[in-house]
């Protein structure tokens, strides 16, 4: 797992939210947000400025790395 994915997923869990709710907030299918999560693959910018909105961070606190 990467640095983002980690985080992504962390940040989900501690708000309690689930993958399919995160997705369909995002306007993204769960099989797109779990292939971020568990492959590390970077989800285009918009989306990941709609993630950071819903799960209530910075856009940059999702994509810095370490």
């Amino acid at each position: 797992m990467t640095p983002v994915s980690e985080r992504l997923r962390d940040l989900r869990w501690r708000r309690g939210l689930p993958l399919h709710l995160l997705a369909q907030r995002a306007g993204v299918s769960a099989g797109e947000l779990l292939m971020w999560e568990q492959h590390g693959v970077q989800p285009p910018r918009e989306i990941v400025q709609r993630v950071a909105q819903i799960l209530g961070v910075e856009p940059r606190e999702l994509i810095r790395e370490g």
